[in-house]
């Protein structure tokens, strides 16, 4: 709540990647898109992509994308460890927002 008076105050933003969904947005207009133009040029044609969970936004649009371009595309989620702990990363039961509404076959 702090957080929320100081910003009304100042007339600041926070941006929130874990719940802002332009987060999502943002990786399904230009990082798959990028990823894709990169695979593409490098002649490969994909079976999977794996990915680390930290907001869940990147491999969710990846999800997202790639199944809806390659048929049988099988999309990984990678977590840390239980009781360990990396900056910027979290586990699924920590409240990932997108990774519950979209299809990732394994994680």
């Amino acid at each position: 709540m702090k957080l929320k008076k100081l910003q009304k105050e100042r007339m600041q933003f926070t941006f929130n990647q874990f719940y802002n969904d332009i987060n999502l947005e943002v990786h399904l207009r230009y990082t798959a898109k990028e990823l894709e133009l990169q695979i593409r040029e490098a002649g490969i044609v994909p079976k999977g992509i794996s990915g680390s969970l930290g907001t869940s936004g990147h491999i969710s649009a990846i999800s997202i994308y790639f199944k809806n371009r390659f048929k049988g595309m099988k999309i990984c989620g990678v977590v840390m460890k239980a009781g360990t702990a990396i900056q910027g990363t979290r586990r699924i039961e920590s409240g990932m927002k997108w990774i519950h509404y979209v299809e990732v076959d394994e994680i």
